[in-house]
């Protein structure tokens, strides 16, 4: 799989400690749905290694335009 620049540095952002939100912006066709999905599931796997003890709660909003 290759990514770019701009889709590995989303998904590093995801996956970095202690994130509240992220809002993404961009052109239809970007990839930003793949990245911010992959950084999401790689996000939830890796929140053991950052506090094992703690329940974690989080949600994924889409909003669109009309």
């Amino acid at each position: 799989m290759k990514l770019s620049k701009k889709q590995s540095k989303l998904i590093e952002d995801i996956k970095s400690q202690n994130v509240n939100s992220i809002s993404v912006l961009g052109s239809v066709q970007s990839g930003k749905t793949y990245s911010i999905a992959l950084g999401t599931i790689l996000y939830a796997s890796e929140l053991h290694k950052y506090d094992n003890t703690r329940n974690y709660n989080g949600a994924i909003i889409r909003l669109g335009l009309r």
